[in-house]
């Protein structure tokens, strides 16, 4: 009875097993079934070209009056008198501070009189000296006599001219007493008080020509660097002389006017391994003053058959970039994996230097969805339009003012580089990529 139950028993654990098992190879089956079916993902891919793209960097910058002159005092006393507004537009000669001229004019009154006696012994010599020049000639006097009238004329003479030296220059220290303006433009506040007592030298005010107005900027020397080498390896035009130059203020407005780049060194400062530049905006309507700070745009660099990688495009794997290339297997567009190679990064684009041939259509959107020699379906997207200029890596970007304590340093490439590479920590691409 015991060992009938247990066989019964067994025998029904048996059945169940079975169908349990039968159950799940037909699940599977069923996924498999479904997986089979699922459409290939619809992902966005572009051809990859050669073209012609320009490049745009901006740097920040600081306004310069085209001529800025320091007015300075050129003779001591008392400063008598301003006779400008402070921050007004003065025209060069516009007398702009009176220095006591007492002493001046004394001098001058002085230097006159004693030209007035060297001119009047002067004119007594000379009569002596016609008067024994026709007797010598008759030996009517000695040699003696015709050498002392010649020196005493010749030493009346020089007394003059030295008496009228003076005279002007005693013109000049009294015309100093009147201090004007040597150049035209806009002043800056009185250095010194009038009532003060100033010596030669003494620095009274400043003023700067607002118009034109220059920028001054710095160029990081890795990105000249770049430049030089794309354009020795024939992958880029460089026109940075005479370039057209965009300014944005800090306020978040654009310069209504365009300048061009007048000014860059032969030389990198070792204190910003940067290079020094300039450039020339005109300023009609005076808004903008010296000193402000401002961001400079220069479209100077143009690509030369360039290849543009999307950085959207581009996955980092433990054995480099590479992207999804296109291909046709069985007449169903297919994905691979190519490895590539990456140069600088321009706006969102990648410069390529190797890895892919002109005309490679790869995935730019949707490579999460992308399995390796997979099945895709394509939805091809035109090429950007390289009208709108790409940024260069070491482009700044202008925060907003009220945000801005200090202006922003020009950082070079080799502690901006990391913030513009991708990351290169990226785990593998095996099966499953991202």
């Amino acid at each position: 009875m015991t060992r009938h139950y247990f066989q019964h028993i067994s025998g029904t654990l048996f059945c169940l097993a079975l169908a349990v098992a039968a159950a799940g190879c037909s699940d599977d089956k069923k996924t498999m079934e479904s997986t089979a079916q699922m459409p290939p993902p619809v992902v966005a891919v572009m051809e990859i070209v050669p073209e012609n793209v320009p490049l745009q960097s901006t740097y920040m910058g600081q306004t310069m009056g085209y001529l800025s002159a320091t007015v300075s005092a050129q003779v001591g006393g008392i400063l008598k008198q301003r006779t400008y507004k402070e921050g007004d537009y003065v025209a060069k000669g516009q007398v702009l501070f009176e220095i006591d001229p007492a002493s001046y004019q004394a001098a001058l009154d002085q230097a006159q009189g004693q030209l007035t006696m060297a001119q009047t012994q002067y004119n007594n010599a000379k009569r002596e000296y016609d008067r024994i020049l026709p007797l010598y000639a008759r030996n009517a006097v000695s040699q003696r006599d015709r050498d002392n009238a010649q020196a005493a004329y010749d030493s009346a003479r020089a007394q003059v001219e030295s008496a009228k030296a003076s005279v002007e220059q005693a013109q000049i220290q009294l015309g100093y007493t009147k201090v004007v303006a040597p150049i035209s433009g806009y002043t800056s506040s009185e250095s010194v008080t009038e009532g003060n007592l100033i010596s030669p030298g003494t620095p009274l005010t400043t003023i700067n020509q607002t118009d034109p107005m220059y920028v001054n900027f710095s160029i990081p020397s890795a990105e000249m660097r770049m430049t030089k080498r794309l354009e020795a390896e024939k992958r880029a035009r460089t026109t940075i002389r005479d370039a057209d130059a965009v300014m944005q203020l800090l306020e978040g407005e654009q310069f209504p006017h365009v300048g061009r780049v007048t000014f860059v060194d032969t030389k990198v400062d070792p204190a910003t391994s940067a290079i020094h530049a300039r450039a020339q905006f005109p300023n009609p309507a005076g808004g903008l003053l010296p000193g402000q700070y401002a961001s400079v745009s220069i479209s100077a660099v143009t690509l030369v058959d360039a290849m543009l990688v999307p950085q959207n495009a581009v996955l980092q794997t433990a054995q480099g970039p590479m992207v999804y290339t296109v291909y046709t297997k069985d007449e169903h567009p297919m994905a691979r994996l190519t490895p590539i190679k990456l140069g600088e990064i321009f706006g969102n684009e990648f410069l390529l230097d190797g890895g892919l041939e002109p005309g490679t259509t790869i995935v730019v959107e949707g490579i999460n969805k992308v399995r390796p020699d997979s099945p895709i379906t394509p939805k091809l997207l035109p090429r950007p339009s390289r009208r709108t200029p790409l940024s260069t890596p070491d482009s700044v970007t202008v925060p907003p003012a009220s945000e801005l304590g200090v202006p922003s340093p020009v950082l070079p490439a080799d502690e901006k580089g990391a913030s513009a590479q991708p990351d290169q920590s990226a785990p593998a691409a095996s099966g499953s990529t991202h």
